[in-house]
């Protein structure tokens, strides 16, 4: 038997891309209609909370954000996140991306405090572009090179005075 081999060039690589990225996007959001009609039918609610990949769509904006950066294991620009939100996760949002993209760059800008923070601005490769990883990694991610020092506090317990002069 003979086989058809098809030779894909470079300038039709990317329509090709495009095409797929959209029939992918077209099945989630049927699937996702599907769930909410067996929700709504049945009342179980678990067929929305499990969502693709574990991802779930009641979810604040930082743990979307959390779960995509995490999922990806590695950083992330605020645009290749709501990419991922929209084309993968919530396609209905489609239309909505620059909200989407206006969310996450917020939800990012007011977490980065090293103390208490989500996410720490790492290295890019392209000059302008702001990549974000998640502080719990602490380097152990392959390509996360963080912008800033994390610091890591070392908790000592007090040094404890034999004869300090109190009576206990």
């Amino acid at each position: 038997m003979k086989q058809l081999i098809i030779k894909i060039t470079d300038k039709n690589r990317q329509p090709l891309v495009e095409l797929y990225k959209n029939l992918e996007a077209d099945l989630v959001r049927e699937l996702s209609e599907v769930r909410n009609a067996l929700t709504e039918l049945t009342g179980d609610k678990s067929y929305i909370s499990n969502g693709v990949d574990g991802y779930n769509k009641e979810w604040t904006w930082i743990q979307k954000t959390r779960f995509v950066i995490n999922k990806n294991r590695r950083p992330m620009s605020t645009t290749e996140i709501a990419n991922e939100i929209v084309h993968k996760y919530e396609p209905e949002r489609r239309d909505d991306r620059k909200q989407v993209v206006s969310a996450i760059s917020s939800i990012i800008s007011t977490n980065q405090n090293p103390e208490d923070g989500q996410f720490v601005k790492a290295e890019s490769e392209r000059q302008g572009e702001n990549k974000y990883g998640l502080f719990e990694w602490d380097r152990g991610v392959e390509d996360f090179k963080p912008v800033i020092n994390i610091p890591r506090t070392v908790v000592s317990p007090p040094k404890i005075d034999e004869d300090d002069g109190l009576p206990f």
